[in-house]
């Protein structure tokens, strides 16, 4: 039976208006001004968000800053022993939570429980992370001195999420901030918050006590105050570089610890003795699936030599076999783009590269999806003859395009990267030899690298490490890095001294009490 609260696609009739999350429960914001969520398949207003009140704000992080001593002093096992039934609890709701990001982000349903997949991973580190939070002694530094280095927790940290990911950058920082002792406020993307919502509840369920954990909402207005706010003491963010920057600056002027991880032009790199076949499936993957817009997607492709011959005709067969349609339709490989201005932006990036002398091999501008006529489309595209000089090389494009060079010699191809401050994040190459392939790992300048391998993204034992205009802060996420990140080092010199004939003072309060 038809449900007669929502459209034929799904949408609501009646969007709901997302809550805050505050001191443990669910609150409706006294806010005036609302922002609409839209599904960007259909267009149709499938929440209202709030732009977070400068005293709610305040309320967040007082709350958070009042929970937090007690939720430090708890014993790590009980914290872990947390993180465990958070896992739990994430897993149960698998289905709802990826329907969630869907619906307001746009990704297929396949990309969304990867989305909460990658995030879980964090999670399960940080079930493992006594290890991480471990100090150091060394007994007789001096006569009858020791000295003793531990790591206590910050305090109040904020994690400021980008649209594409609802779920994994939450999972990426609310996990190893709250395992290491420290309070959270998360703001969620405005395009896609409910996720954030549901995850904090979740992770309520699963014994974070009230008040450690609290969620706000708005734009740019809504993270200046977050970032600024003289009780927050780090700040991790991972989206757009023009918003990490801003937020970098901000919240840098204001004295606060900052992990940013920012777009990167990702480069990956074909010789002519590549496993041909198997580089073209990875390469159409990277580039067009979830829209071209993760952190470490393909965004430049550079074909060395007479590579481009053998592969071009490869790459288009595999880019043409993608599937774009609505992300709960079964089969989709490609969703919307998550905002009408971005796929505006996107294609119109196109239209300048190809004023500028790019060839379009392939063209996905203007793709109708049956039922979903309103809907941010737009198929995998590809561009060759690009140069360092071009408009599209140089800034980020926000959907499926990838943009093909060529370089005479591997050197050229190394060249063209380490070029590219843009390009720090991750990149690949794709060939038989050792030699080259050793070559490259050690010459190109950047903080993750691929070996046959598309997407160069490390399991979370290990840090998320991007360089140069990739990445601005103290400590890269995940790893030992990511844990490293919530906590500051307090070194104890300390001497022995004979206990003489008088108790202590604490050992008289003892008796008095």
């Amino acid at each position: 039976m038809d449900d007669p609260n929502m459209t034929p696609s799904g949408d609501p009739l009646v969007p709901p208006k997302v809550p805050l999350v505050l001191d443990g429960r669910q609150h409706e914001s006294r806010t005036t001004h609302w922002l609409d969520v839209r599904n960007p398949a259909t267009q149709r207003i499938v929440a209202n968000v709030p732009v977070t009140t400068p005293a709610e704000l305040n309320t967040a992080v007082q709350t958070g800053k009042a929970a937090q001593p007690a939720w430090a002093k708890r014993p790590l096992s009980s914290r872990v022993r947390t993180m465990f039934l958070f896992q739990e609890a994430i897993r149960e709701n698998l289905d709802e939570l990826s329907m969630l990001i869907t619906q307001e982000q746009g990704k297929t349903l396949d990309d969304s429980v990867d989305d909460i997949l990658r995030g879980l991973e964090v999670v399960e580190q940080a079930c493992a992370a006594g290890t991480a939070l471990m100090g150091s002694t060394m007994p007789n530094v001096a006569r009858g001195v020791d000295c003793q280095s531990v790591r206590v927790p910050l305090g109040v940290c904020a994690c400021v999420c980008p649209q594409l990911f609802p779920a994994m950058l939450p999972l990426w920082t609310i996990p190893l901030a709250i395992v290491a002792g420290n309070a959270v406020v998360l703001k969620p993307s405005e395009g896609a918050p409910s996720a954030g919502v549901m995850l904090a509840e979740l992770a309520m369920q699963a014994g974070v006590p009230s008040g450690v954990l609290n969620v706000v909402h708005g734009g740019q207005s809504t993270v200046d105050l977050l970032v600024s706010h003289p009780d927050v003491k780090a700040v991790s963010f991972l989206g757009s570089s023009k918003v990490g920057q801003k937020v970098y600056r901000t919240a840098t002027t204001h004295g606060k610890r900052v992990q940013a991880s920012m777009t990167s032009k990702n480069h990956s790199v074909i010789l002519p003795d590549a496993p041909m076949e198997l580089a073209a499936d990875a390469i159409a993957r990277a580039a067009f699936q979830s829209l071209g817009q993760r952190s470490m997607s393909l965004s430049v492709l550079v074909l060395v030599g007479d590579a481009k011959e053998k592969f071009m005709p490869l790459l288009l067969d595999h880019a043409r076999k993608l599937k774009v349609n609505a992300g709960h339709e079964p089969g989709a490989d490609i969703g919307p783009i998550g905002t009408a201005w971005a796929k505006e932006y996107t294609e119109a990036q196109v239209l300048d590269a190809i004023n500028a002398g790019a060839t379009l091999e392939l063209d996905g501008r203007g793709v109708k999806v049956p039922g979903y006529d309103k809907g941010n489309f737009m198929g995998p595209t590809v561009l060759s003859g690009v140069t360092p000089a071009m408009k599209c090389y140089r800034e980020e494009v926000h959907g499926p395009v990838l943009l093909v060079m060529h370089a005479e010699a591997l050197e050229d191809a190394i060249q063209y990267i380490n070029d590219n401050e843009q390009a720090g994040m991750g990149c690949s190459i794709f060939t038989s030899s050792p030699f080259a392939a050793r070559s490259f790992r050690h010459q190109v300048e950047s903080g993750m690298v691929g070996i046959n391998i598309a997407t160069p993204t490390p399991p979370p034992f290990f840090s998320f490490t991007g360089w140069r205009k990739s990445f601005a802060g103290d400590h890269h996420m995940n790893g030992t890095e990511g844990i490293h990140f919530y906590t500051q080092q307090k070194t104890i010199v300390s001497r022995r001294v004979p206990r003489g004939p008088c108790r202590s003072a604490v050992g008289a309060r003892e008796r008095r009490g």
